[in-house]
């Protein structure tokens, strides 16, 4: 357990894998990520932090656990990072966004359940980042768009 502390970094370019661990009660990020990490977490609970994750320039993946009661975002996910959930990950309760994406972040959700959040948005796409839902369970509000497509319609043959 992370616990009523700074919470956990991981620093440019290390791995860290999380099973059934919980960062509660951490003032600043429940996890801290640097630039061209990779972080794995299953059945892992952010509950209560100041920011339940940061991370920049990173890969992160999600298999099943809770996001929720952070005093800002759930989940705050900037330069270019990529986050996948799979295995229904809840991300509720939190004072700001459930994830906010920037800079050309990308979050795609195969089974998670973002709703409930207190900004108004469940899911927060900024400066040209975006989100891919897969499936149906993700539930919340969120103002992503996927561009138009700029291609031009074939002539009928």
């Amino acid at each position: 357990m992370i616990q009523d502390g700074g919470g956990s970094n991981v620093s440019d370019g290390s791995q860290m894998f999380s099973s059934n661990d919980v960062f509660q009660g951490n003032e600043g990020p429940g996890i801290a990520l640097g630039s061209g990490t990779y972080f794995e977490a299953s059945n892992s609970s952010f509950l209560n932090n100041g920011i339940g994750i940061l991370a920049a320039a990173s890969n992160l993946l999600f298999h099943g656990g809770t996001i929720s009661g952070s005093v800002g975002n759930g989940m705050t996910i900037l330069g270019g990072s990529i986050l996948v959930f799979r295995n229904g990950t809840t991300i509720t309760g939190n004072g700001g966004n459930g994830v906010h994406l920037e800079d050309a972040s990308f979050a795609g959700f195969q089974s998670a359940t973002v709703t409930g959040n207190l900004s108004g948005l469940d899911v927060d796409c900024a400066r040209n980042s975006r989100s891919l839902t897969l499936s149906t369970e993700t539930g919340g509000a969120t103002n992503c768009v996927e561009p138009a497509s700029q291609s031009k319609p074939k002539d009928a043959q």
